[in-house]
Formats: structure tokens, C-alpha cells, sequence
């Protein structure tokens, strides 16, 4: 659709994959959907992409609103999300090219008793990995400011009749021990003391107008993969060390420390980069 410079429009479909889906007949299916708007030199677009199951693609036919939301064109609940879903929210200036975006990854859908899952199901990711991401022009220099963290999930549209909902691309913290030997992902240490809510990692970098290349400003993204994030105290014996192997299996080579790992972080709501460039983040030409 177009009028003058005003753009706007969608692509989405369904394909099979050579994945077969355990438990069900008929290959894995992966969905996707681009809509974008391009209104005065300003582009906006929204991708979403997952892989779905309980149907052979081969049925996908007839009507797309049999098989596709009329209004998100997001694939229905059906076939629900099983692995691999990803969003990405871009705003781009046509002129310049500054603009915002954020990047949403989820390997597995939430399967929550409170949804509906059958007791005793394995609860999956409870949340999305997600990366927010800016270039602005501060007096005459192109900067680049860039965060990483944890964020509100993919809802895969299983366990309950509502449709499959993607991330909304906002990092609420960082979680530093994801999968690991006592892990956790509400953001504290374990005791509730609370140590990377509200956090990110943060890397800054400014491009040179001449040569054109980006060098880094500021870098904060050291942690310990430990729930409070840090090995200072009693992570070995209260040697206050990070022991690690670099052996290779060879039994007679001795482990290697290093000194205690401390986390380093943004606390998003009072980074003035943040607040002030990121703000409210981009937003979805289906908003």
C-alpha cells in the first residue's frame, strides 16, 4: 500500500522443515511475518519468526485466515510456537540511517502449570534474551549505544487458547547464571537480596567521521557465572578466586585462577544513555 512517500505493507508465509517434531506427524514448520511502515523518511518494521508443530505444511491451504491471524498475520495457536522465536523492532531514518532497534531470541516456549501445562511438564524459558540497540547524532558525532539482558518472554500459545504473543524487546535484568550448577533467574542471589534487576550489560562506541571506523567508549559487561554475579568472598574456599581447567585433560597441568570476577553493570533506569537515547525504544508499525 502507497501514497506519495507513505509506504506500508506485509510479507509472511510457512515452510516446511526437514525436522520432524517429537511426538507428532509431519514436519516442523517455520513461520514468519515482516510489516513495515515507510512514513516521511521513516521506516519501521517488525519481524517475527518461530518454529511451529501438529501440522504437515501440506495443509497449509484454503483461506489464510485459517491458518494466519487477520491482524498480526502471526501463525494461530494451532500450530503453536515450539523453538527458535525471535522479534525484531527497528525504527530507521531513511535520511541519516540513525534509529533504534531491538533484537528478542527464545530457544524453548514457557510451558507454566498456570497455563495449562500438564503437571509435572519441564517449564522452559521464562525469558528472552534481548539486545536494545541505538545511533545518534550528539554534536556532529555518530554514536552507537548498545544493551544486553533478560526480558519478558514468548508466549508460544499452547497451554492456553489465548494466541501466541512475542517479547516486547524491554530488558528488566540481567541474569548471570542461566543453566549452570544452582542457577536462577529472578535476578537475586539466592537469599532475595536483589544484585542484577533493573541491569544490563552496556557497551558504548562513537564513528569517526574520516575513516569512518567505530571505537569503543565505555565497556560494561563483566560478570561471574554465579547467581550474585561475582566471586569475591567464598566462591572457592574463601580464597576469593575463580578457579577454571585449561588442561585439556591433561591430569598433571594445574588450574588456573584468576582474581575475583566483579559484575559490571548498568542500572537502566538511572543511565543517562539510556534514558536519554534509548527512552522508550522503538515502536511497531503494528502499534
Amino acid at each position: 500500500v502507497f501514497s506519495s512517500d507513505d509506504y506500508s505493507g506485509y510479507i509472511y508465509g510457512a515452510f516446511a522443515s526437514e525436522d520432524s517434531v517429537e511426538g507428532t506427524t509431519g514436519s516442523r514448520i517455520f513461520s514468519t511475518n515482516f510489516s513495515y511502515t515507510d512514513s516521511s523518511d521513516d521506516l519501521k518494521y517488525d519481524t517475527r519468526s518461530a518454529y511451529s508443530a501438529t501440522k504437515d505444511v501440506a495443509t497449509v491451504s484454503g483461506s489464510e485466515n485459517d491458518f494466519f491471524d487477520s491482524t498480526s498475520k502471526f501463525f494461530k495457536t494451532e500450530a503453536y510456537w515450539t523453538m527458535d522465536m525471535k522479534r525484531i523492532v527497528s525504527n530507521v531514518n531513511g535520511t541519516n540511517g540513525l534509529g533504534k532497534m531491538y533484537y528478542a531470541w527464545q530457544a524453548g516456549p514457557y510451558n507454566n502449570e498456570s497455563q495449562g501445562a500438564p503437571s509435572g511438564s519441564p517449564e522452559g524459558d521464562d525469558h528472552a534474551r534481548i539486545f536494545n540497540a541505538a545511533t545518534v547524532n550528539v554534536n556532529g558525532t555518530v554514536n552507537g549505544y548498545a544493551w544486553f539482558g533478560y526480558g519478558d518472554k514468548f508466549n508460544s500459545g499452547h497451554w492456553n487458547s489465548d494466541s501466541a504473543s512475542a517479547s516486547d524487546g524491554a530488558i528488566d535484568r540481567m541474569i548471570c547464571n542461566w543453566a549452570g550448577p544452582n542457577n536462577g533467574h529472578d535476578g537475586n542471589d539466592g537469599s532475595g537480596t536483589d544484585v542484577s534487576n533493573g541491569m544490563a550489560q552496556a557497551q558504548y562506541m562513537a564513528k569517526d567521521s574520516s575513516t569512518g571506523q567505530w571505537s569503543l567508549s565505555e565497556s560494561h559487561i563483566a560478570y561471574a557465572p554465579v547467581l550474585d554475579c561475582t566471586t569475591e568472598t567464598d566462591e572457592n574456599n574463601g580464597t576469593g578466586i575463580f578457579v577454571y581447567d585449561i588442561s585439556s585433560g591433561d591430569p598433571n597441568q594445574v588450574p588456573a585462577t584468576s582474581t575475583g570476577i566483579e559484575k559490571d553493570f548498568v542500572t537502566l533506569s538511572s543511565e543517562t544513555e539510556y534514558t536519554t537515547y534509548w527512552g522508550s525504544g522503538p515502536t511497531s508499525p503494528l502499534d
